[in-house]
């Protein structure tokens, strides 16, 4: 998969977490935007 789909991918798995917050700590959230973060434009 190319940059692009993994960060697509990434932002929606965030948004998911983020909605779910009763269900995903935050360490988890923190995993997925630092992996955002790391990703080429």
């Amino acid at each position: 998969m190319s940059d692009r789909q993994n960060g697509k991918i990434l932002s929606e798995l965030l948004v998911s977490s983020i909605y779910l917050d009763s269900h995903c700590n935050k360490n988890f959230q923190d995993l997925i935007s630092d992996e955002l973060e790391t990703l080429h434009d």
